[in-house]
């Protein structure tokens, strides 16, 4: 089965499911449309509705994205396209970003929203010192 994973009742739509003691499980699936990413969902196994935390390295260690080597507790990589690399922090679900990191060249933006006309601060981004 494809698609998102469930928010209700107790039929997930899920690929595959880990099942914990006391009814936690993780879900894994696939979404139906293009990308066609992929999801985990940790939730209740008779309550969907119910979420519980993903943890990752929760003992520590660093998480990346886009590298197999991250050196930070979040690596997100774009080398492959870095005058267009950003991060987006956003709030609820439908409601306007509340922290965007964007490169372009060598000026890195922090913005409070996605207009433009909303730059915080620009800073000059120089190579970092051996």
């Amino acid at each position: 089965m494809t698609g998102y994973p469930a928010s209700s009742g107790s039929a997930q739509t899920g690929i595959a499911r880990l099942e914990a003691a006391n009814y936690n499980v993780l879900d894994i699936g696939q979404a139906n449309a293009a990308p066609w990413g992929l999801w985990l969902q940790g939730t209740h196994r008779t309550s969907l509705g119910t979420t519980y935390p993903l943890l990752l390295n929760p003992n520590g260690g660093n998480v990346g994205i886009g590298t197999t080597a991250p050196t930070a507790n979040l690596d997100v990589d774009n080398s492959a396209n870095a005058s267009t690399a950003a991060v987006s922090i956003n709030a609820a679900t439908g409601q306007a970003t509340q922290l965007l990191l964007k490169r372009g060249g060598s000026t890195v933006s922090f913005f409070t929203n996605v207009s433009s006309d909303k730059v915080i601060r620009q800073a000059l981004v120089v190579p970092r010192l051996a």
